[in-house]
């Protein structure tokens, strides 16, 4: 099963955060210095709204026809060029002239 990505982890951490009631703080023998503190900071909630999705024009598929006959002549060149050049390697290793 895949990772949960970054979003989903903090989904899943706003979920399970249990929300408590706020607590006082302990007095601590000053009387003027009474705070209320919370046990769990909520997050705030995004609401999100539907989308409206708009109509895109699909772009027309290109036609490579030309590009892939041009490709194929410089391969036809490349292999015919190539395996003359090994033909004529071979026979100069091989008639003794070198």
């Amino acid at each position: 099963m895949a990772r949960p990505s970054r979003a989903d982890r903090r989904r899943l951490n706003a979920r399970n955060v249990p929300i408590t009631d706020r607590t006082e703080a302990p007095n601590n023998d000053a009387p003027e210095h009474n705070v209320v503190m919370a046990d769990v900071v909520e997050a705030p909630r995004v609401v999100r709204t539907t989308r409206r999705v708009l109509a895109r024009n699909v772009a027309d598929s290109i036609n490579y026809n030309a590009e892939y006959q041009i490709i194929s002549h410089d391969l036809r060149r490349i292999t015919i060029w190539g395996s003359l050049l090994l033909v004529i390697m071979f026979a100069v290793r091989y008639s003794g002239l070198v």
